[in-house]
């Protein structure tokens, strides 16, 4: 009987990162914890409503006290004893914050499996079909067989094949066609191209007076791409400006630029 999988416990800082995509971990090994800072009292309804639906894999843990680092303190806390419960398991810690990778260093100094990472959507499993793999794998083994036919006649048998490929192609390319990457990506279909280029040019090199916190940020993303956007497109937009280094945001919400 197969060994069951190791558990991958994902540890939010809620205060650093917003943006949240729990609909990615149904039908995989994942247990959810997310640390939520003192005064962080609201939370999207999208969000809220996903919380509802994988309530068994997912954890809230309050911070009690306000204060600098206090959430850092908790959420390093829970690691640690997460850590003690289940030495078998992965660990992800979700913060833009580098402090944690003493922490991630400390526990794969002692041979435990740790990272962290500045996007919910950038947990390797996450990014993962919740389909076993394990129905993929033996598929190289015909193609291994067929190599092994010395003849030159498979050739021969691929060139009749040929006269009806064209009319199996489309399916073969329709049948590939659900196998892309399901890491959620920015659609920024609905807003128009002018718009976006008036947000990269008030945040490019260069610009006077860009914004110096997340929270003017979001402001200038609302005002620069329209009202209609929810808060949670508003942090999507935040984690791909950061991703694609187009800033970087401290643990404390400062804003800081590339020279």
């Amino acid at each position: 009987m197969p060994a069951a999988p190791a558990t991958h416990y994902i540890f939010v800082d809620f205060e650093n990162v917003q943006s949240v995509k729990l609909d990615l971990i149904a039908g995989k090994p994942v247990m959810v914890i997310m640390v939520i800072g003192k005064d962080q009292t609201k939370i999207p309804l999208e969000l809220v409503e996903q919380l509802m639906t994988f309530s068994s894999q997912v954890r809230l843990v309050r911070t009690e006290v306000k204060g600098k680092n206090a959430l850092d303190f908790v959420l390093s806390a829970e690691v640690g004893a997460q850590g003690v419960a289940d030495p078998n398991g992965t660990f992800h810690i979700i913060s833009r914050d580098k402090g944690f990778d003493a922490l991630v260093a400390h526990f794969r100094g002692h041979d435990r499996s740790a990272a962290r990472h500045d996007a919910f959507v950038k947990v390797p499993i996450l990014s993962t079909s919740s389909t076993p793999a394990t129905p993929s794998r033996p598929a190289p083994t015909p193609t291994a067989t067929r190599a092994a036919t010395p003849p030159p006649r498979p050739a021969a048998t691929k060139s009749p094949a040929s006269t009806t490929a064209p009319k199996k192609s489309p399916a073969s390319r329709k049948a590939a066609a659900p196998a892309p990457d399901p890491t959620p990506t920015l659609d920024f279909t609905a807003v128009p191209a002018s718009k976006l280029a008036r947000l990269m040019d008030r945040i490019a090199p260069g610009t006077p007076n860009r914004p110096k916190t997340t929270r003017a940020l979001r402001g200038l993303i609302k005002d620069k791409l329209g009202p209609k956007l929810s808060a949670s497109d508003i942090e999507d937009i935040l984690d791909q400006l950061t991703i694609d280094g187009a800033l970087s945001i401290a643990s404390n919400g400062a804003v800081s630029y590339p020279a």
